[in-house]
């Protein structure tokens, strides 16, 4: 089954001056459920964010989807959070390439973890989660990363799907990351497989605590 996925302002008249979300080289998935049934959609790639009234998906081709509008600000959580907040510019966080602590400038191999501070100029909340455009480059052999919250508790259960993959020597790749923000304002990084990489992590967005 063939399907295409575009994305449909809720402001027709682009009357909205949100910000661009930055979407090169992003494979970014989603799982997209609506009040009247559930499409798994591949391949989603964010364009403009409206921050007074959000996105709307809309699927062609052989299935169909009732529209689905994704607001900044959701009506109910788990937790009290704020809006989602979306940066101008994304801020770098991470350079394995420049580390001279957590690697000290090699490669993250695997079965290794790094715990990635992620914090934001002049944001004094807490952060719930985090948009993380997480980029691999200078790979060697297979593997994959995996990122979550830092849990200090040890009671989460460890993830089971990659964030980022990777199959060859030389290759650069990204991947925009949904995760939440852990212990310690952390998020780790676990690489798996049998290679390794260096590892780039740019803040794109968060969303804080109240």
């Amino acid at each position: 089954m063939s399907d295409t996925l575009r994305y449909l302002p809720t402001d027709p008249l682009d009357e909205d001056d949100g910000p661009m979300v930055p979407s090169a080289n992003l494979a970014a998935w989603a799982a997209v459920q609506s009040r009247h049934k559930s499409t798994h959609v591949m391949g989603v790639v964010m364009s403009r964010l409206f921050t007074r009234r959000g996105i709307v998906l809309a699927a062609g081709g052989a299935a169909t989807m009732s529209p689905v509008v994704l607001h900044t600000s959701p009506a109910s959580a788990a937790q009290p959070s704020g809006p989602l907040i979306t940066l101008l510019t994304p801020l770098r966080i991470y350079d394995s390439r420049t580390d001279t602590v957590l690697l000290g400038g090699a490669k993250l191999a695997a079965g290794q973890a790094i715990t990635v501070a992620v914090s934001v100029p002049d944001e004094t909340r807490f952060l719930l989660a985090a948009f993380l455009n997480v980029t691999i480059t200078e790979t060697e052999g297979s593997g994959f990363l995996r990122v979550s919250g830092t849990d200090s508790s040890g009671e989460r259960p460890i993830p089971v799907t990659s964030n980022v993959n990777w199959s060859q020597n030389g290759q650069t790749l990204a991947n925009l990351v949904l995760t939440t923000v852990g212990s310690e304002a952390g998020v780790d990084i676990f690489a798996g497989g049998a290679g390794r990489t260096h590892v780039v992590v740019d803040v794109q967005g968060y969303v804080p605590f109240g």
